[in-house]
């Protein structure tokens, strides 16, 4: 074998080594490596679950059972014992942040807890409401709400079913100092046998405490006053022209047992403001033209 041949040979195992090297350096992933995005596939499902969070982010609920002493239904003492007032409550954002404001659907119930004097027909229930209501907040601490209400007396079945609606609107001004409030209802049909066109106005001024860590003083007073038809309605003709119904004074105790339940006492004192309406029908019992109830609150909020 010639010298150049042996040159040209050496050169060329030189050649394919360094080639070779090269490939293993640069060649692409192996299999397993390859298959790489295929194992990141199972990450894209938190996007869909953060779709679903964000669809049930729109929505909460919040449950409340109420026992009260008596039943005290503007200034009216409809039953002096004890009774039990549970309320659900369900909201929807409309809009990201609730931009739009909120939609808000409550039903609430009055039950009898003593057969004495009282019909026990439908475990007690002697009302039913559902509303229907919008609600917005405007700068951060102007809220509103307009909606309406249907009204069921189930003890009243053979009078019919629904026994009245009322429209309501209301706003309360929420700040460090006092929180006023006002909401008016019109009760613009003649169903139940009320007078058409019945009118409703409760002002009421509240402010909160901090007492302890999760323990909250709530004190509110206000009164409430009804129109001419709302007058001659419910005190059955006596009193014909705008009354004061009732003045009322509330002192509350929560306690925050978690972020999502409380419990809580209140005491209310109610006095009927108007003579003319103390010792009319309206009042139902003339001897208890001022009353003081007492009230055990349970309230969760998901």
């Amino acid at each position: 074998m010639t010298k150049r041949l042996e040159t040209a040979l050496v050169a060329g195992v030189l050649l394919a080594g360094g080639i070779a090297c090269w490939a293993e350096e640069n060649k692409p992933a192996t299999q397993p490596e390859a298959a790489q995005p295929a194992a990141q596939q199972p990450e894209a499902a938190p996007a869909e679950t953060t779709e679903e969070h964000d669809l049930i982010d729109l929505f909460a609920a919040r449950t409340e059972l109420t026992f009260y002493s008596a039943y005290i239904w503007r200034g009216q003492i409809i039953c002096n014992l004890p009774v039990w007032q549970p309320a659900q409550d369900l909201y929807m954002d409309l809009g990201e942040d609730a931009e739009w404001g909120r939609a808000k659907v409550r039903l609430w119930g009055s039950l009898y807890l003593s057969d004495r004097k009282y019909p026990r027909q439908y475990g007690g229930l002697h009302i039913l409401d559902v509303t229907a209501s919008y609600m917005k907040t405007f700068f951060d601490s102007l809220d509103f709400e307009a909606g309406h209400i249907w009204y069921t007396m189930p003890q009243k079945a053979k009078q019919g079913v629904r026994s009245t609606d009322e429209f309501l609107v209301g706003a309360q001004w929420r700040n460090p100092y006092l929180t006023p409030r006002a909401y008016l209802w019109w009760d613009y049909s003649d169903k139940g046998r009320n007078e058409k066109d019945m009118l409703f106005l409760d002002l009421q001024v509240a402010h909160d405490f901090p007492l302890v860590d999760k323990l909250t003083l709530g004190l509110a007073s206000g009164f409430g006053v009804g129109n001419g038809p709302y007058m001659r309605t419910y005190s059955k003709g006596v009193v014909t022209s705008p009354d004061f119904n009732y003045f009322h004074s509330d002192a509350m105790l929560n306690y925050a047992v978690t972020d999502w339940f409380k419990v809580g006492t209140s005491l209310t004192w109610f006095y009927n403001l108007s003579h003319e309406v103390r010792h009319s029908p309206y009042d139902l019992r003339d001897d208890y033209h001022q009353f003081l109830r007492i009230g055990i609150h349970l309230v969760a909020t998901f």
